[in-house]
């Protein structure tokens, strides 16, 4: 029987955790080496994609030139409706 390591991680802090995520996002996204000629990216809604963007927001150094953004919202809303998903993102990550 083959043996599996595991490695078992301790949940990060919340804001721990929008900051890996940036890092990572940054990472790809500002890669110089033009792995891509193009990125994509999907927005979803809901509390925690919100505050993830406002934290991506804050002292931004993320290059969105070569970046393809999708919204995604499952109740399709209308753009100019409170409550949509692209409005949301709007407000909090640009």
């Amino acid at each position: 029987m083959k043996k599996i390591n595991v490695e078992h991680k301790v949940i990060m802090e919340e804001m721990q955790y929008y900051h890996k995520v940036k890092e990572v996002i940054a990472a790809i996204i500002n890669a110089e080496d033009d792995i891509q000629e193009r990125y994509s990216c999907l927005l979803t809604g809901g509390s925690s994609a919100k505050k993830l963007y406002q934290y991506l927001a804050i002292g931004s150094s993320l290059n969105l030139i070569k970046t393809t953004l999708y919204f995604s919202d499952e109740r399709c809303v209308s753009l100019e409706n409170a409550a949509s998903n692209y409005t949301m993102t709007v407000q909090a990550l640009f």
